[in-house]
């Protein structure tokens, strides 16, 4: 197993001055399994004060279903599009960042043109949709729309970006929207400027995070591009190339959760030392 710990040593990266922007499918959970169990949601929130709230969910999935997975963690979400990096926990205080455009009319286009070329659409991951291998779930989320087909399939991600194309001009929003379909799964079509490469500069310069060097975690190339711009990226899986930005690689989400268990032991141990811009466990 690799150990994060050696490996942020290696690079230079003060476990005092560390933070983290870790993605959530293929990294802390497998793919649309929205859920932690209770031995893991521990070990998330002693990291949170242990580190005085350094570590955050960084995800294009929408905050509606990310919030509910640990309430007490700061999370950005659809990209850096919608954030909730404040001591707040109300879902309610999440600021979206980017002009409000009619999300439901792409998602009708979307459906209606799958139903008319035969492919099963959903709106949602259900047992259904996960054995059925000929369809694309289309996800409405608060700035964009998502394309997910589920897994490693060339001719369905053909069709969502072609869909994705065809559902901005139908709605007059092509030089306002990007098809961004980096990831082996699914298709974002996302507003322009609000991808995580376009908006992890930003985000690291919150007042949480300013004196801290950050570090990406994820499993898709898109990640990997964001992890560039900081102090690097722990790759989740062999879809991300070796890189000179790339920290280590894990192999799943269980071998992320054994060494976030050993950081959080590490901390544990060291409790002394100056975390960033505050001690360590003073978190809200």
């Amino acid at each position: 197993m690799s150990n994060i710990i050696s490996a942020f040593q290696a690079r230079g990266i003060q476990l005092d001055r560390f933070g983290g922007l870790i993605d959530v499918d293929g990294c802390i959970v497998e793919a649309n399994q929205h859920h932690l169990s209770s031995e893991r949601l521990k070990i998330a929130q002693e990291l949170h004060h242990l580190t005085g709230g350094s570590i955050a969910l960084f995800s294009d999935n929408d905050m509606r279903l990310l919030h509910p997975m640990a309430p007490f963690l700061p999370m950005i979400s659809e990209g850096g599009a919608v954030t909730l990096i404040d001591n707040s926990r109300d879902l309610n205080d999440a600021k979206i960042i980017t002009p409000k455009v009619n999300i439901s009319a792409m998602v009708d286009f979307a459906e209606a043109t799958l139903t008319d070329l035969g492919i099963s659409n959903f709106r949602e991951h259900t047992a259904e949709t996960i054995k059925n291998r000929n369809r694309i779930i289309v996800e409405t989320k608060q700035t964009r729309m998502g394309l997910n087909w589920g897994g490693e399939n060339q001719e369905l991600k053909n069709i969502a970006v072609k869909i994705g194309k065809e559902a901005l001009a139908d709605q007059g929003l092509s030089s306002q929207f990007n098809v961004v379909a980096e990831s082996y799964d699914c298709a974002e079509i996302t507003p322009i400027g609000f991808t995580k490469p376009d908006r992890i500069l930003d985000i690291v310069t919150h007042e949480r995070f300013k004196n801290l060097t950050m570090v990406m975690f994820g499993d898709s190339p898109i990640d990997s591009m964001a992890g560039k711009k900081v102090a690097g990226c722990v790759a989740l899986n062999n879809r991300i190339a070796p890189a000179d930005h790339i920290i280590t690689q894990l192999s799943a989400p269980d071998e992320l959760w054994k060494n976030l268990e050993t950081l959080r032991d590490y901390y544990k141990k060291n409790r002394h030392i100056n975390y960033g811009r505050t001690s360590m466990a003073l978190a809200a």
